[in-house]
């Protein structure tokens, strides 16, 4: 017979095995507890040095945005160090460059870093992201490379001669009567794509809102070809091109990219306005900049080749003028950038009144004197540009006029030439000399006649872009002039 002191002993027991087994238990509960918090908090901190990663990247595309001279001269300087932000650290960011043909890419390696504790001296969380950027123009401007692009329609009435060139309409539609030859890199409209020029033989992809035509005589057309209805073309035609038809809103690549901002209340242009009054080349009107001879200015406009002979027996001068010239050209930089604030005209009547303003300084300079003016091969007044230049303005308007006196010759153009217009249209009616190429941005339309072969590089038009003239369209991206918005494409993003 067991007596209660057993009984109790083994009660006793019972106990302390139990508490041993809770205490157990919760002490691997605790812990695991303790080490699923850490964890979380080592989680958090991760992704949060994530997107302090990201911050930088970001940071350093904006720079690139900022920069105003393509394709970001300098940007592989850009850096941070160690800079807080949400709490961490953007340590480290870095950027380097690398060229493969006409694309510029720039690798920008960022790392992010948080603190894996709210502890003072804890250790960091870090991540490392690297991305690959491709330098470009604007979406707008480089969707499909470069080319003629327009927020509204397209018309070609010349010849086409492209080297990767594209053409786009983003709400209307392109219609070309041009024999097309080469390869074109895209044609994108909204609307309709309509081909009609004569013995073309481009190749290339077009997307179509609507409908594609192909009914240009003698011709042919290789390449695949998206419509949102149908696409119309001889039976000759149907074994080059692979057709997808009825796509409606699904075709890749849609909807275009919109215009850029890029009126007299963007960022953009108060960045350009305030480069070209750091550089000295900030102008209130035309008038002003035509008139800052090196007689009487510092001769960034007009420079007037002149002599002159004094007669004192008959109180008379004789000023003989042998020509005029427009030099696009900074002597301090590598590429020239211009503001005028108020349309901008270069014809005869221009060059004219130009030329009578400048003769009125002489006679003033002369002054109870007698000046006669002789004209020796005065010509046209000759526009040159030996490096990268730009002009912008809010029109503006470049016409060779008459092939004889007061006209204008720009066959001296012999680099990438941007003409911005910043609150209107920009009318051509020039080329450019060997080795010029011609960039547009025209808030208004794009309106280009010219008898001569004009190289083109890109054209961006709010209004029409409407050209009847030879050209060649040149896809160069490295070629840009400077004041080009600034974009870029991710072409490659990873996470270490």
């Amino acid at each position: 017979m067991k007596s209660w002191c057993d009984e109790r002993g083994q009660a006793l027991a019972l106990v302390l095995i139990l508490s041993v087994v809770l205490f157990i238990t919760g002490t691997a509960a605790v812990a695991a507890a303790l080490q699923h918090s850490r964890l979380v908090t080592l989680e958090e901190a991760r992704e949060k040095a994530y997107y302090i990663a990201e911050a930088g990247v970001e940071k350093a595309l904006a720079n690139l945005k900022q920069r105003l001279v393509y394709p970001a001269p300098g940007f592989e300087n850009f850096t941070i160090d160690n800079e807080p932000y949400a709490g961490g650290l953007i340590e480290k960011v870095k950027v380097s460059k690398e060229t493969v043909g006409e694309t510029i890419y720039y690798t920008i390696t960022s790392t992010g870093c948080y603190p894996e504790s709210p502890i003072a001296g804890s250790s960091f969380a870090r991540k490392t992201i690297t991305a690959k950027v491709k330098v470009c123009p604007d979406p707008f401007l480089a969707y499909g490379g470069p080319g003629l692009k327009s927020d509204t329609a397209v018309h070609l009435t010349g010849g086409v001669t492209s080297t990767g060139g594209s053409l786009l309409a983003r709400t209307g539609d392109v219609k070309s009567q041009a024999l097309i030859a080469g390869n074109i890199g895209g044609i994108y409209a909204g609307r309709n794509v309509h081909l009609t020029g004569a013995g073309t033989t481009g190749s290339g992809e077009i997307k179509a809102g609507r409908d594609v035509y192909l009914s240009a005589a003698i011709s042919t057309w290789s390449g695949e070809i998206w419509a949102g209805n149908k696409v119309h073309g001889p039976w000759w035609q149907l074994g080059k091109v692979t057709v997808h038809e009825n796509c409606g809103p699904n075709i890749p690549g849609f909807p275009l990219p919109s215009f850029p901002v890029v009126d007299k209340g963007s960022d953009w242009y108060k960045r350009v306005k305030a480069e070209a009054q750091s550089r000295g080349y900030y102008f209130s009107s035309a008038a002003a900049w035509l008139d800052d001879d090196p007689d009487f200015g510092t001769g960034k406009g007009i420079i007037w080749d002149w002599t002159a002979v004094e007669i004192p027996l008959l109180n008379r001068v004789v000023v003989t003028v042998t020509g005029a010239t427009l030099k696009l050209e900074d002597p301090a930089r590598p590429e020239f950038l211009a503001v005028v604030d108020g349309p901008l005209t270069l014809d005869f009547k221009a060059y004219k009144d130009a030329y009578a303003r400048w003769r009125d300084r002489i006679k003033s300079r002369y002054r109870g004197k007698t000046v006669t003016f002789i004209d020796l091969n005065l010509g046209r007044l000759r526009v040159t540009a030996e490096k990268p230049a730009t002009i912008v303005a809010d029109s503006i308007k470049i016409d060779e006029s008459l092939a004889g006196l007061f006209g204008v010759d720009t066959e001296g153009i012999k680099k990438p030439f941007g003409l911005f217009a910043v609150a209107g249209d920009v009318v051509y009616r020039a080329v450019v000399g060997s080795g010029g190429r011609l960039s547009v941005i025209a808030t208004g339309k794009f309106d280009c006649a010219t008898a001569g072969n004009l190289n083109l590089d890109w054209v961006a038009a709010k209004g029409d872009v409407l050209i009847n003239a030879l050209i060649n369209l040149n896809a160069a991206q490295t070629a840009v002039p400077p004041g080009t918005p600034v974009g870029y494409q991710i072409v490659s993003w990873s996470v270490e």
